[in-house]
């Protein structure tokens, strides 16, 4: 896969009269393949997971490193296809969505005395999160797990500095999170300040809250950063907030494509391969408990430029 094509998560699907052209790279915000289906709630595949059998004989691990993707999407399967490239040994890719195979159980798991697991995606990790197994993860921004994991954005400092550089006239950021984004919208907080930038952080709890939220924004910013989870992902409040920041002359930065196609300037992605890569480096440093992303890219709609994440 090309190291230049972008990756982000999230149900998005446009409005009928909205016709988006087809997802081919993966993004942050976990965009499926169809657009169609982005707005549904689609239930999670029926996995059986019996309780591993205790008291049994410890085996030392001999087989491949098993990559476990939580749907067959390009958000997840890019980044597996890139890591079965960039790891040199064995591995095994299995799609937890696949219906053409048998249901995969934690014992078909751990059968084969996996040398390591790779979640890729929430529900990928949250299936493998009790394996006594070396797990690390991918595209995901689910908290308080045991296991390590590539971070699932570029570094905030990184990109609001890009940002900065590339867009000196803005100067008042507001940022509207959804509760399984308040960490990150922290993470854009501090690291604002140093940069001489002003943030006002918002967290939400429902559409109309964002919305509301958003309306008393509007006169204070020049700028907008929009972190929805499951809670405010619809196209009817996306929508809603960018007409009014566009008719207000207010820069939107995005993570999702699918956001960018409703109206957002900018779009800060990720390249699976620049994933992948932090996905080998964490197995290869078993001491390492988390794996910033070495790059992004900033796209204003007529340039796109690649951003090493150190400056």
């Amino acid at each position: 896969m090309s190291r230049t094509a972008p990756i982000f998560l999230g149900l998005l699907v446009l409005l009928a009269a909205c016709q988006s052209p087809p997802v081919t790279t993966p993004v942050v915000l976990e965009p499926p393949r169809d657009l169609r289906l982005e707005m549904q709630k689609v239930a999670k595949p029926q996995i059986a997971r019996p309780v591993p059998a205790g008291n049994t004989a410890t085996v030392a691990p001999t087989g491949p490193v098993i990559v476990v993707v939580s749907r067959n999407t390009p958000v997840y399967s890019d980044v597996a296809r890139a890591f079965a490239a960039a790891w040199d040994a064995p591995s095994r890719i299995v799609y937890l969505d696949d219906e053409n195979g048998a249901p995969l159980t934690l014992t078909a798991l751990t059968s084969s005395h996996p040398l390591a697991v790779v979640a890729i995606g929430d529900a990928a990790l949250q299936f493998v999160e009790t394996v006594d197994v070396d797990v690390v993860y991918a595209q995901t921004f689910r908290a308080g797990s045991q296991h390590r994991g590539v971070d699932a954005l570029p570094p905030a400092d990184a990109q609001l500095r890009q940002w900065a550089q590339d867009a000196p006239a803005l100067k008042r950021i507001g940022v509207i999170a959804g509760r399984s984004f308040a960490g990150y919208a922290s993470q854009l907080a501090a690291a604002a300040e140093p940069l001489d930038l002003s943030m006002d952080v918002r967290i939400v709890q429902s559409e109309s809250d964002a919305r509301e939220v958003f309306r008393q924004l509007v006169p204070t910013i020049d700028a907008f950063i929009f972190l929805p989870d499951q809670t405010v992902f619809s196209p009817s409040s996306i929508q809603d907030i960018l007409a009014v920041g566009r008719s207000n002359d207010i820069q939107f930065l995005s993570y999702n494509p699918l956001i960018r196609h409703l109206g957002a300037q900018w779009l800060i992605s990720q390249d699976a391969g620049d994933v992948a890569d932090g996905l080998v480096a964490l197995l290869r440093n078993p001491d390492r408990q988390r794996q910033a992303l070495a790059a992004f890219y900033i796209d204003d709609g007529s340039h796109r430029q690649r951003v090493a994440a150190d400056g």
